[in-house]
């Protein structure tokens, strides 16, 4: 008798979740995004900012991304990417890597492949994986997101860059 409540029960939960908004939107989500929003081309060049590490005192670094256009493939663009970045308030330190990015509909996913150019203290630099949306004011086109680490003694953080140059 009980099992049959519960199962009752499960099965009128399971069918109230599945008459609500959220999953019925994720459900005509397509599978592959197609770039929509953002032209390919319009996202090489160079973006400059900041990304920080979400600590109690947030450490900041002035950040550059250089991107540069491989092609499309299937409405994934695909880009050879450089970052650069300097500690504020201790500029004398900074990180140069290689990275690979895709731009998705109005999202650039990039990771961090090889460090090719470092100065550093008791420290080290790590290897992000970004996940930036486009984002377009009056004033300004950024790429704004969150950065991870697979390494776990990285604390992840922020980033924010604007185009300064195409």
């Amino acid at each position: 008798m009980k099992i049959r409540f519960y199962l009752a029960f499960l099965s009128l939960f399971l069918l109230m979740i599945g008459s609500l908004p959220f999953a019925a939107e994720a459900q005509d989500q397509p599978k592959k995004a197609a770039i929509a929003s953002v032209n390919p081309e319009d996202v090489a060049g160079v973006w400059e900012g900041m990304y920080t590490q979400d600590t109690r005192a947030p450490r900041q670094f002035t950040y550059k991304i250089t991107l540069e256009l491989l092609g499309v493939e299937n409405g994934v663009a695909k880009y050879n990417a450089k970052t650069e970045w300097r500690w504020v308030g201790r500029e004398k330190y900074f990180g140069k890597m290689k990275a690979e990015a895709t731009l998705s509909n109005d999202t650039l996913y990039m990771s961090d492949k090889k460090l090719y150019d470092q100065k550093v203290g008791s420290f080290y630099w790590c290897k992000k994986d970004h996940i930036m949306v486009y984002t377009e004011t009056d004033s300004s086109v950024n790429f704004i997101g969150k950065w991870t680490s697979t390494d776990s003694r990285c604390i992840p953080g922020s980033v924010n860059v604007y185009r300064i140059d195409k």
